[in-house]
């Protein structure tokens, strides 16, 4: 059975005290929690944390830190539960979430001879109003959330390499002293800018799909460029296509995607190996004049698309002309 222990003594240092770092040590040496802390700005807060567990261990804790919260995991892994939301997750190394909270109420489950670290980057304050909250749709469902102490969880996923990258020189800075400080300024907003501007981003893209809608003359336009393509009447790239049937290219993919379940370059590129293959096995022509005629410009572009798509070489393929030039 787990040993169960109260974080709630470290609420002043997460959310008030202004210390650099702190250690805790859980009775019987089951394990301990080490926390530095660095004030990037007066908007933006950098925790740095080592979870050391000799024991299975259960930690228990409730904040009323506010704001939003990325979270990364370096290494390790534990079960995490929203007791709010009654929401479990496993945490586990390259990880992260990026949550905008109220209040918390939290279950960390840890097992024995388990270490774990991670960063946390806290925004709040002017910086979050201007730079996230005035810029996303859905800021009042947020704010709904907020007022009732619900988190609104904007992103769980693998660490993409740009930020672990980063994570990991935030944890490990060769510094110390006022260089330390400027070297986790430097990375922590560069984390900031990254994650803020990839939901942001997502949050846009939402949106737009919410508000497209197809007309008669999409519709009737869509249907067209499904028949240009299927009818290898001649192969179009995106925007030749787009002009030929007087559509922009967005509305060209959300349309197939919506009516059809593809995209129009993978319908191009399926019809054009399709007839590659045709004339490789029937016709007189060389792989270069087949290229040229299926609407490569290189070659070697045609010849990695065939590979790709048959699991053969065009040079192999061709020996199964009958007549063989």
């Amino acid at each position: 059975m787990s040993k169960l222990y109260d974080l709630n003594d470290l609420e002043n240092f997460f959310v008030k005290d202004l210390k650099d770092n702190i250690k805790v040590d859980f009775p019987n040496e089951s394990g301990s929690v080490e926390v530095e802390k660095t004030i990037i700005s007066d908007d933006i807060f950098l925790y740095k944390n080592s979870f050391n567990f000799k024991d299975d261990v259960s930690l228990e804790s409730s904040s009323s830190e506010e704001g939003l919260c990325i979270n990364i995991v370096l290494d390790g892994s534990l079960k995490y539960t929203d007791k709010i939301l009654d929401e479990q997750t496993n945490k586990c190394a390259n990880s992260m979430f990026v949550k905008y909270i109220n209040q918390s109420q939290s279950l960390f489950e840890v097992n024995k001879d388990s270490i774990l670290k991670d960063i946390g980057i806290i925004i709040k304050g002017d910086f979050l109003q201007e730079f996230f909250l005035e810029k996303i749709s859905n800021k009042e469902l947020v704010l709904k959330n907020y007022e009732k102490n619900i988190s609104t969880n904007f992103k769980t996923a693998q660490t993409n390499l740009k930020t672990k990258i980063l994570a990991h020189e935030i944890f490990n800075s060769p510094y110390e002293g006022e260089l330390h400080k400027i070297y986790l300024q430097s990375k922590v907003y560069e984390i900031v800018f990254h994650e803020l501007s990839d939901i942001l981003q997502v949050n846009r893209l939402k949106n737009i799909k919410k508000e497209v809608k197809l007309t008669k003359e999409d519709i009737y336009a869509l249907q067209k460029a499904k028949s240009l393509i299927c009818e290898k009447r001649f192969f179009l790239n995106l925007p030749k296509l787009s002009k030929e049937v007087a559509l922009n290219e967005f509305k060209l993919k959300y349309g197939f995607k919506k009516l059809f379940n593809t995209t129009p370059g993978a319908l191009i590129l399926e019809f054009r190996m399709l007839e590659a293959r045709k004339l490789l096995e029937s016709s007189e022509l060389n792989i270069t004049e087949i290229s040229k005629l299926v609407g490569y410009k290189y070659v070697q572009s045609f010849t990695t698309a065939f590979k790709k798509r048959f699991n053969v070489n065009p040079k192999e393929f061709i020996k199964s002309r009958k007549y063989y030039y």
